[in-house]
């Protein structure tokens, strides 16, 4: 008897590999994404024709690149919006125009969340190389005076990385005073989240220091499928370098590849704990490593 298949409630697509910024705590911003490229209207469309039999939960047009260097992403949000109940963007914000925050109000995107990391305007610009606290700050807030003038209903998040120092108390954080500050009229229609610096799978060094194993199940292999801008498949979205492709979406169905031995062995693996280099040190099954002020400029 052929196995159910259990289609996978979320859908992450790339729309652009490629970023603006270089920002120290990833490994696009440091340039070990040498898989990067735009996904052209061509290849999503082909895609999406793999795609649109299906109806997920939620999908998120985002995986470490600047989704707003594609010219294309409204157009995909549109397409998504249609076979997924929840529509996610994520991005540097440093590209969002005036003609850019309409756009957004009038698609039917569910939410847009910004990054603006560090504990001050001067560590986010330094943490995120390219940044403009300024410049992107006034835009949100640009973005928030239209939505409530037009009645949107699109949730804006800010999410805030802090690089801790090594005797930083990890189980307290609070959300940086030049955050709350800019933000302090708009506290009725922005959500803030405030988290410490992790160890990205393949940032360099990360492998050094072995962590404690402490979960044999990872969300991300069971719920989540990840296509990148060419239509490679990556087990998810800590995966920015192509280092354990799948399958491509362009030359099989997502059925075949959510099914296939490379997904069943990975599974395996982290059931059985002992899981491939990719996922060794990960977060998501290991003690946090954290990234720590020493070893980033900042």
């Amino acid at each position: 008897m052929k196995k159910k298949f259990i289609l996978p409630i979320v859908i992450r697509i790339e729309p652009s590999g490629l970023c603006n910024f270089r920002c120290q705590h990833c490994t696009v911003g440091i340039g070990l994404n040498k898989s990067a490229g735009i996904m052209s209207r061509q290849i999503f469309d082909l895609v999406f024709s793999k795609i649109n039999i299906y109806r997920f939960k939620s999908a998120v047009l985002y995986h470490g690149g600047e989704p707003l260097i594609s010219k294309d992403l409204f157009y995909m949000i549109d397409k998504v919006a249609t076979i997924s109940e929840f529509v996610k963007l994520n991005t540097n914000g440093s590209l969002m125009t005036d003609e850019i925050i309409e756009k957004i109000l009038l698609s039917p995107l569910s939410r847009i969340e910004f990054s603006l990391d560090g504990s001050s305007v001067v560590e986010n610009n330094n943490i995120r190389r390219g940044s403009d606290f300024l410049q992107i700050s006034n835009q949100i807030i640009k973005l928030l005076k239209r939505k409530k003038e037009c009645g949107s209903k699109v949730e804006v998040v800010i999410h805030n990385i802090q690089v801790p120092s090594r005797n930083t108390d990890l189980k307290v954080i609070y959300s940086p005073n030049n955050i709350l500050e800019k933000f302090a009229d708009w506290t009725d229609e922005i959500e803030i989240k405030s988290y410490y610096s992790y160890m990205w799978p393949e940032y360099p060094g990360r492998n050094k220091t072995k962590s404690k194993l402490i979960a044999n199940f990872c969300d991300h292999i069971i719920s989540t499928l990840t296509i990148r801008w060419n239509g490679d498949v990556v087990p998810c979205c800590y995966d920015l370098t192509s280092q354990s492709v799948m399958g491509n979406i362009l030359e099989s169905s997502l059925e075949k590849i959510w099914t296939n031995s490379k997904y069943n062995d990975l599974r395996s693996k982290i059931e059985n704990r002992t899981p491939p280099k990719l996922c060794q040190n990960c977060f998501q099954i290991y003690e946090k490593q954290y990234l720590y002020k020493d070893q980033v400029n900042i």
